[in-house]
């Protein structure tokens, strides 16, 4: 179990009010990787949502067989497995530790129990968690658009 004050350090549960925090708290496990641990796997169910404590956390992807594309890094404060808010999703990528990590963990029945039990909780995350997935499609759609401006192909027809 993490405590309130580790909760607070992570960035989507810091408008959270202490009550609430307590009841996260409770089902919650904290877990320790070492470097280059698999948390989970592209497909796998999504069976929990992680709050990163300590470590980096790269998101990856295989374009082909041994080519991983990094799609994201996660730094402590940070979540990831944002499926697990899903009801039947997998992840979509794979989580591995680029060093040492520390992360806080809820699992998927757990926060729907108490989503369903406190709604106010329920509003809060998810009010949190969707504030953070349009940021996340802000900034792959800008890097999409990037990549497409340098492709040689399109450079001929894009305005200059």
């Amino acid at each position: 179990m993490s405590s309130v004050d580790e909760l607070k350090r992570i960035h989507i549960f810091e408008q959270l009010p202490t009550e609430l925090l307590e009841k996260l708290s409770a089902i919650s496990q904290v877990t320790i990787f070492s470097e280059r641990a698999v948390i989970f796997k592209n497909g796998q169910p999504a069976e929990y949502f992680y709050a990163l404590l300590k470590g980096k956390v790269l998101l990856e992807v295989e374009l082909a067989e041994d080519i991983l594309v990094s799609l994201d890094a996660i730094d402590p404060g940070e979540v990831f497995g944002w499926s697990a808010f899903f009801p039947r999703e997998s992840y979509g990528a794979e989580a591995i530790c680029a060093e040492p990590c520390e992360a806080v963990r809820f699992s998927r029945e757990g926060l729907n129990q108490l989503m369903e039990e406190d709604p106010s909780l329920g509003y809060h995350l998810l009010k949190a968690v969707t504030s953070l997935l349009k940021t996340k499609v802000a900034k792959r759609t800008e890097h999409l658009l990037k990549i497409l401006r340098m492709h040689p192909d399109l450079a001929e027809i894009l305005p200059k």
